[in-house]
């Protein structure tokens, strides 16, 4: 029977001396053999309409056309090893693997030209450690694609969440640095480190995670300007009522803008009209849009529409807390 010992270790024996003539299916009695060659299994063979996948040949003879006499059946798993040296190893997709921790890739094996395992799957960093470092670096850490969050990537992403905050604060995308800045932060600090073992190790090596943790400056571009952070106030005084406010910086998206926290006790008691022009910061863009928004006859009066906005801004920038609300209009 195919199964036994004895069948096997004929078939590998017969195999390891004629392994230019393998061959893989394409249709019935029809096979890819090596270097492009397209084979047919001579119809007096025995596996004439029986074959299987894979089979070796003792010989090719082309007549009217090519054929392969004296034909067995192989298992494809057998030519790995036999093939050695001989085989090709081609290595796709890597990528980042969280659940697994390290940075794998897919290896496809060939054996002159002809495909014999065509996706395992195997950990990349032995393979080309340096792209595999690229990749943890970039899904691991500056992503925070991870399992469990290490001390240093806690500490890290509080100081980007409050660079966030101010930008949302502002209204600007230019403060925290790009994903390519810290990129390079830890590229710098970590050498052929291409999975959470080896991370650890860096960790234990130094004693503790103090190389890895970020400062200020490391993330920030620049300092906002006092006078600008004080027009986006973390609180505002609307009557005896101090109420807490969250930014967020997304044109289009509903919670763009401000959100204004009230205790549900008052909130009958505070309207949306009370609320529209507490923070100065925001006066540019409603006032712009307010312009805009004027029939033209008045509109063209008031061009160019920055110009005008200025104007109108500028005692509410140099004095941004001078102000109450009267229900009415602002009061100086």
């Amino acid at each position: 029977p195919e199964s036994s010992h004895l069948y096997v270790a004929v078939h590998k024996s017969v195999l390891s001396g004629f392994l230019s003539n393998i061959a893989v299916i394409k249709e019935m009695n029809i096979f890819q053999a090596p270097k492009g060659k397209e084979v047919m299994i001579v119809p007096g063979s025995t596996l004439f309409n029986t074959a299987k996948d894979w089979i070796v040949a003792a010989e090719w003879v082309e007549t009217s056309r090519l054929f392969g006499r004296t034909c067995a059946n192989i298992d494809n798993a057998w030519l790995e090893k036999l093939g050695g040296r001989l085989c090709k190893r081609t290595y796709l997709h890597p990528h980042w693997e969280r659940k697994s921790g390290r940075v794998a890739a897919y290896e496809q094996v060939s054996l002159f030209g002809l495909i014999i395992i065509p996706q395992r799957k195997v950990s990349y960093g032995s393979i080309d450690p340096e792209r595999a470092t690229t990749i943890f670096i970039q899904s691991a850490l500056v992503e925070g694609d991870v399992k469990e969050k290490f001390g240093f990537m806690n500490f890290n992403q509080d100081l980007i969440d409050n660079v966030r905050n101010l930008e949302d604060r502002i209204r600007r995308r230019d403060i925290l640095v790009t994903e390519a800045d810290l990129f390079d932060f830890y590229s710098k600090r970590l050498k052929e480190c291409c999975d959470i073992g080896t991370l650890k190790a860096y960790i234990k090596q130094r004693k503790n995670d103090d190389f890895l943790r970020m400062k200020p400056e490391d993330i920030i571009r620049y300092d906002p300007d006092e006078k600008e952070l004080s027009l986006f106030p973390d609180r505002l005084d609307l009557g005896n009522l101090s109420l807490g406010c969250d930014y967020r910086f997304a044109p289009g998206s509903v919670d763009d803008g401000v959100t204004v926290s009230i205790p549900a006790s008052m909130a009958n008691s505070v309207t949306s009209e009370s609320l529209e022009w507490l923070v100065p910061g925001l006066y540019r863009e409603k006032i712009t849009a307010l312009i805009k928004g004027l029939p033209k006859t008045f509109r063209k009066k008031l061009v160019p529409v920055a110009n005008t906005v200025d104007i109108i801004t500028f005692p509410f920038y140099l004095f941004p807390f001078r102000r109450r609300y009267t229900g009415i209009g602002l009061v100086g």
